[in-house]
């Protein structure tokens, strides 16, 4: 599959080697691999990769960036844990920055642009059916970021892409149903109402949406800092042809 939007805003302008850590990081958070908490070593992370400590340390400061990995002085990185007032300050922020992008889709929104949102959610159905968890994620963030480039505003656009990444690690990691039926039905009424025209029903559903996915998260307990960072990343350090080549046997 190619690389969707929310894997380009994740991975940046990243060398190769650090774009690829990053994006087996995220998996790795999107399957529930890695536990909250959890110590990023450097060294552990560099072996495991087969490149150097600067080179890791570049990719968990971009982590970082993104709030997927909190850096403590003179103890090292660690992978954010989510709490109830990350979630509440993620959402309220996307709460106000989703409702004016509705806005603006509805009023830009073409024909072209409709059949794309029927597509991506057509791709997002497809995705739940195969109980695929960490592609479905990905779709259901991609949808939010496609609604915004129908909205055409750039600075909204960059605000959403900077705080998906978060509110994936947020709800990857809290005990929530991510094979509900219900995300991808709003998301297809949201598109109705944005290809009719009709910004305040637009706005009203983004809402309720959004408060309906902050509340269905529940917290598990940290996790143990010492956890066998290397075993935990094994199975998404392999190079990407490694990885076609492994799906084609």
């Amino acid at each position: 599959m190619a690389e969707t939007e929310f894997e380009s805003d994740a991975s940046g302008s990243l060398r190769p080697v650090a774009a690829r850590i990053v994006r087996a990081m995220m998996d790795a958070v999107l399957d529930r691999a890695l536990p909250p908490g959890i110590k990023l070593g450097e060294e552990s992370i560099a072996r495991q990769f087969d490149t150097s400590r600067a080179t890791v340390r570049v990719a968990l400061q971009h982590l970082a960036q993104l709030g997927i990995v909190t850096i403590e002085p003179n103890r090292g990185a660690f992978l954010t844990r989510p709490s109830t007032r990350l979630a509440a300050d993620l959402y309220s922020a996307r709460r106000t920055i989703e409702s004016q992008i509705v806005v603006d889709a509805a009023q830009h929104c073409t024909a072209a642009d409709m059949r794309d949102m029927l597509a991506h959610i057509d791709a997002q159905e497809a995705a739940a059916k195969a109980r695929d968890g960490r592609e479905l994620v990905r779709l259901r963030g991609d949808f939010h970021l496609l609604i915004a480039r129908v909205g055409a505003n750039a600075v909204l656009y960059d605000m959403l892409a900077r705080t998906l990444p978060r509110c994936a690690l947020v709800r990857a990691q809290s005990e929530h149903d991510p094979f509900s039926d219900r995300p991808v039905e709003e998301h297809r009424r949201l598109a109705s109402f944005i290809a009719k025209g009709q910004p305040d029903k637009a706005v009203a559903l983004m809402r309720a949406h959004l408060t309906i996915n902050e509340r269905q998260l529940r917290f598990p307990e940290p996790a143990e800092e010492s956890a066998d960072i290397i075993a935990l990343l094994a199975p998404y350090a392999c190079a990407p042809q490694d990885k076609k080549r492994r799906g084609a046997a």
